[in-house]
């Protein structure tokens, strides 16, 4: 099944968008909402500007979640924010995820994370799994995962100097594809009952793939961003996002880095 060219603003009916004062009280990667946009960070710049995003309904879907808020994620991607934690969703405020195998990702991050991808689509190694604690039992909501290029480079690996480096400006991106876990939306108590995981995403470099996949250019460089939507009537925004810096990789059809491979 194709994705579905739907913005998450579109899907939960959305419609504001943040403003660029800066605020210490809440340290958390935004998105403006899971709308169109993100925000670059005051601490890594690893975010650029996105321009839309489809969703993948396929099945190829398993999620999990992490809030910023808490003293375990301390792996999260920190940044300032106008956002407030009172002007989300009440079902939303104690949100926490953790990050499930994060010796293994920081293992791999140590020396430059690399996925491959094909044009079939391959699946991620490691494999994004997390643990979410502070949801709502009752209220439904969904999970979902995107990639934003981190800069727009491509890169090339220098063998010599066992480093990447930049080869030159990047190539154009499509839009960005929402990948859905195949359960959402699932009441809160279900998706704290365990790990969860991510397991069905695949990465292709396929630019007219027609299966859903995550679509990314080969030799750039990308972070997972997950999302967590509340499906409950109340104000506030119905969406937010984290990311962890240590999943963040460099995509490839072949591995270039022999630690990497090893």
């Amino acid at each position: 099944m194709s994705a579905k060219p739907f913005s998450i603003a579109y899907l939960i009916g959305d419609t504001v968008t943040d403003n660029d004062n800066d605020n210490d009280n809440v340290n958390t990667e935004i998105h403006n909402n899971c709308m169109n946009k993100s925000r670059i960070t005051d601490t890594l710049k690893l975010f650029p500007v996105i321009s839309k995003t489809t969703l993948n309904y396929g099945t190829n879907s398993n999620s999990t979640i992490i809030d910023t808020e808490n003293n375990f994620n301390h792996n999260l991607i920190t940044t300032k924010s106008s956002i407030m934690l009172k002007d989300y969703h009440s079902a939303l405020r104690n949100v926490s995820m953790r990050l499930e195998g994060a010796t293994l990702w920081n293992k791999f991050h140590a020396y430059g994370t690399e996925m491959i991808v094909t044009k079939t689509g391959r699946r991620m190694f490691p494999t994004l799994q997390v643990a979410i604690s502070g949801l709502e039992p009752s209220v439904r909501y969904s999970l979902m995962v995107d990639l934003t290029c981190i800069d727009n480079k491509r890169y090339r690996y220098a063998f010599h100097q066992s480093k990447w480096i930049v080869a030159g400006p990047g190539e154009a991106e499509l839009p960005c594809r929402v990948h859905v876990h195949n359960e959402s939306p699932a009441p809160g108590e279900h998706w704290m009952r365990q790990t969860v995981s991510f397991d069905k995403i695949k990465l292709t470099n396929n630019q007219l793939d027609q299966n859903g996949h995550i679509i990314v250019n080969s030799m750039h460089r990308y972070q997972p961003n997950i999302h967590v939507v509340v499906h409950a009537d109340g104000n506030g925004r119905q969406c937010r996002t984290f990311s962890f810096p240590n999943t963040s990789f460099m995509a490839v059809t072949a591995y270039q880095n022999h630690r990497v491979s090893n």
